[in-house]
């Protein structure tokens, strides 16, 4: 099963731990950037301040996925 941005997008969320404890979801464009590099899905989110964007990347299905963040 292929991915939805909406998708990829709640699994970044659930993840959550590439928030810092100063930050929250809506510090956060609700447009992101979404690219499948072939082995992975990477989510970029700009940050609505001008600060460094958070970048979430998605491997496996919706079913199993994992997530990480750099």
């Amino acid at each position: 099963m292929e991915w939805t941005d909406e998708e990829l997008i709640g699994a970044c969320k659930a993840a959550d731990d590439g928030l810092d404890e100063t930050r929250s979801w809506d510090d956060y464009s609700s447009d992101p950037e979404v690219v499948n590099t072939g082995d992975m899905w990477t989510v970029t989110i700009s940050a609505l301040d001008g600060s460094d964007s958070l970048i979430c990347e998605v491997t496996g299905t919706p079913e199993s996925s994992t997530v990480s963040f750099r």
